[in-house]
Formats: structure tokens, sequence, C-alpha cells
């Protein structure tokens, strides 16, 4: 297990950061900081590293290895920051990792390592996790507003600490590339949200990325929480022989201990009595997103937040950019923005949402997942259906009998289609259920498009 004083103690040691994305580069610029060396490495070329470094935050200077992982090079290099997007499975990883001659950490666990005092709260699951760490920080910030929010979800936990200094609360997002790796990031308060079938195309089947994503149990601090969906069957079959010292979950019945839901009011129903509290609001669209609240309301009140504080976060809430982001009106025709939803269950959860009228665009790259549970989620209220990216004749063949299905080249195309069926009272949802690097650099890159296409027609309709 890393040791964090190792991690705090790391002047002139050579780190190859492995991944030059976001997260890579915010670690390089914080291993410089720290005096250590970092080396970047990457599949992508020098030329692409470079012109990533020029348009990053920072002014780095370091040697870059890219064109490609060699195992011989690393080799070299027995501390190896691991970014999230290169499985451990990597050719030029595993080998090392299997003769132990790495010692893998983690972008975040570094991060922590600088500050140790801070309480962290991590949040994982397959879906509802960005919405749950965004609210539970809007609620937080009530109590310390320098709190950092971010990790997997927008700004790196590197990138933080060196912008900010000194940051006693944190609420991060962990995927579960990143949980495959941290060995000590102890938590005060652990979140999953839910489990369901995702990243199939890194995982060998359902229960290995679960398990990866259960790892958050271990990161546990003696005195920690664990807050879980209680109407999840997957998290109640992982929970039973799980030793938990502290259980505070969302989704309970209203007899149990935890944060209960009867229509748009939540409950808190902790030691010292119950608090009820609205979630009446119109950035909460969709039971979900109720769930969702009710998760953040979890982690504020273990951390400590009264009534009135947690009824002020809750006013303050803005919603969350690409999670089923109501954009406006043009001729009577609702756009909602779900751009973040990259699998079915998400997409499934947005479709929901609206009872009729629904021009649905979706497509990207696929995931191995099924579409069933997708396509009956529409059966009653998808007007037609556009699909654009890797995946589209495939989105094309599932929803044929729905609903007309349309293949385009780009969701310019599609959006260009549906404006021609469009009427008044109707939905054109963004919601690809499928990852966007095909055509896109991100999803937020996917969910500006689909905003600026907005704002074409707003600006001539």
């Amino acid at each position: 297990m890393q040791n964090p004083l190792h991690l705090q103690n790391l002047r002139n040691q050579p780190v190859a950061v492995v991944g030059g994305g976001r997260a890579g580069l915010a670690a390089a610029a914080l291993l410089v900081d720290l005096g250590a060396r970092p080396v970047l490495m990457d599949d992508a070329s020098n030329e692409t590293l470079e012109e990533r470094l020029h348009h990053s935050d920072y002014d780095l200077d370091i040697p870059l290895q890219g064109g490609g992982l060699l195992l011989e090079h690393l080799a070299q290099m027995p501390l190896v920051l691991l970014s999230p997007g290169v499985p451990r499975k990597h050719p030029a990883i595993a080998p090392l990792i299997a003769a132990g001659q790495i010692e893998l950490f983690n972008e975040v666990e570094l991060a922590h390592a600088q500050m140790p005092g801070c309480k962290v709260a991590a949040v994982t699951g397959s879906n509802g996790k960005s919405t749950t760490v965004t609210l539970a920080g809007a609620l937080l910030r009530e109590a310390d507003p320098n709190v950092f929010v971010g990790g997997n979800l927008g700004t790196p936990f590197c990138q933080g600490v060196l912008e900010r200094g000194d940051i006693r609360h944190a609420i991060l997002e962990l995927s579960s590339y990143q949980l495959e790796t941290i060995q000590r990031l102890p938590c005060e308060v652990g979140v999953i949200t839910n489990l369901s079938p995702d990243h199939l195309d890194r995982y060998p089947d359902a229960e290995a990325y679960y398990d990866a994503k259960w790892r958050l149990v271990q990161l546990l601090s003696p005195t920690g929480a664990l807050v879980l969906n209680a109407a999840d069957n997957n998290l109640k079959v992982r929970l039973e022989g799980t030793n938990v010292n502290h259980l505070f979950n969302f989704n309970v019945s209203s007899e149990d201990r935890g944060v209960s839901l009867a229509g748009d009011w939540a409950t808190l129903k902790g030691a010292h009595g119950e608090r009820r509290l609205s979630l009446a609001h119109p950035h909460l669209i969709g039971q979900h997103n109720l769930e969702n609240a009710a998760a953040a309301l979890a982690v504020a009140h273990l951390f400590g937040l009264d009534e009135v504080q947690l009824t002020a976060g809750l006013r303050a809430y803005k919603g969350m950019a690409h999670r089923i982001e109501r954009l406006g009106e043009v001729r009577g025709v609702l756009w909602i923005n779900d751009s973040k939803a990259t699998n079915v269950d998400a997409a499934t959860t947005a479709l929901q949402c609206f009872e009729r009228g629904v021009h649905l665009f979706a497509g990207g790259v696929g995931k191995g997942a099924s579409y069933s549970s997708w396509v009956a989620a529409g059966k009653n209220s998808l007007k037609a259906a556009y699909f654009f990216g890797d995946e589209a004749r495939a989105l094309e063949t599932a929803f044929a009998g729905v609903c007309p299905a349309v293949c385009c080249a780009n969701l310019d195309e599609a959006v260009g289609l549906a404006r021609g069926q469009a009427e008044a009272g109707d939905v054109f949802l963004l919601s690809p259920a499928c990852a966007s690097f095909d055509q896109y650099k991100s999803f937020e890159h996917r969910g500006e498009h689909f905003r600026s296409l907005f704002d074409r027609e707003r600006t001539t309709g």
C-alpha cells in the first residue's frame, strides 16, 4: 500500500507519467512543483504531446516519450503515475506489474498526499455520479466556500492543489479506471450511486467492472461512512458479507435511517432526529435526479451541515452542463442536452423523463451493451430517432420497430432533418448512449456542438 509520506518526498525522483490527457498533464505539473523529474509517456506522437503542452495551463519543459509505450522505457522508471485512460493490461505495463518491477500510483493520490488533512468524499457509480458530486459541492459551499469539486469530473485534483493551495474538503468523482489504481485515499465518505453494465470494451464482464467500483469501500477511513443506493440490487448483493463500520444510505424506506424520498420531498433520518427538505427545483428533472439529490444530501449531512445550510445549498444549485440540461425552447420545441449520457442506462433514464414527442439524437462509439431497455423506454415517447457516428447502423436496427429511425452523417444533419418534422410541444433530446471520440474530443465538445445548433436555431427562428 502506498505510504502518503512517500508521495510527499519525490524531490529528484524520476517518475513516469503515463498518459498525456488532462489528469496526466496536471500530475506532471504538480510533480515538477514538488521537485520530481517527470517524463511524459503516451501512445500519441511527440508532436501531439508538444501541442497538448502548448495549449495546457502549465508551463512545462519536461522530457517526452511519445509514439507508443515501450516496456524497456517503463522498466527504467520504478515510479509510474498511471492516468485513468491507460489500462493496467497495456502490453508495456502488465508484465512489469506482474513482476513487481514498478510501483503504480494515481493523480488523485498524489494530490491528496500534499494535503493529508483534506477530508474527502468520493463518489462513484455507473450513473448519477457527476450530478451527485456537483450538487454535494453546492451544499458543502455553504460550510466551506473553498471546497474542491472535481476528479474525473472537470478539474483534476492535482490542478486544484496547484491553484488553491490549502483545501480542507474535496468532493471527488472517481471512475472505475481511477479506482483500479488508487491504493490509498482515506475517504470520510464514499458514495456508490448504482451499478449497471458499462465499459465492457475495457472489462471482460460486468462483474469485473463492478469489482473496480466496489474498491471504493476499501478506501474508507476507519471512521468513514459508506453511502449506497438502497434500491439497487447489485449493491445489495455486494454489501452482503462486507464489513462496513458506518452505513448511511439513500433511497431507503421512510422507516429506516438514511435519506428517503416521497414525491419531491427528501427526509434525512439520523441519530439526532429528522429533517424534511423540498427537492422541487428546475434543474432536478426526473426521478433519477431526485435520487442524486438524496445522495448529495447524505454527503452533506455526514459532513455536519444543518438544515439552514442544506436548504441554502439546494437553492444555490445551478444544474450541470450536458446532463439533462434544459437549453430552452425554439418555436415550442424543448431542447435538452444530455451529452454526458455515454451509456445505455443513462440514456434510458433521460428518455423516461418525457412522455411524448421526443426526437432522439444518439450515437458515437458503442460500448458493447444491449439496447433493449433503452428501446423499450422509448416505445410510447419517441416520435423519431436520428443516429450518427460509428454505432449509427446498429442503433438504427435496434430502434427500427419503435419509431422512424434515420442514419445521419453527423449531428448537424440529424438536427436539420428533425427540424422538418418537429412541432410545438416536441422535445429535441441529445442523449447518445455512446462515447464521443469518433467525431468529438469529449462529451463536453459534443454537448457544446448541440448547444451551438440550439443557439443558431434560436437566432434564426
